[in-house]
């Protein structure tokens, strides 16, 4: 199996629903989770917060419930986004 790069994330941060980051190229990313579900949105390039959130999800997953570690986002992005070992506190 070839092992494809994903988007690159250079910085991600938790918030209250879920984690704020940015791209390598300047894209904002927002990933919510609520109601069982984490949503991924990406915004335009150097665009602000609310670029990622007014566009198309890029990827949207059940999850079953319960609390969803910055672990399993890393291993359910794998392939999609390169995350970074460790979030920003």
């Amino acid at each position: 199996m070839i092992k494809t790069r994903g988007i690159v994330v250079t910085e991600i941060r938790p918030t209250a629903r879920g984690w704020r980051g940015r791209t390598a190229d300047g894209r904002p990313l927002c990933v919510r989770v609520g109601n069982n579900y984490v949503t991924i949105f990406m915004g335009t390039p150097r665009g602000d917060f609310w670029s990622a959130v007014e566009g198309e999800p890029l990827l949207r997953a059940y999850f079953g419930g319960g609390a969803f570690t910055y672990k399993e986002l890393r291993r359910l992005t794998e392939g999609l986004l390169e995350l970074p070992e460790r979030e920003i506190e």
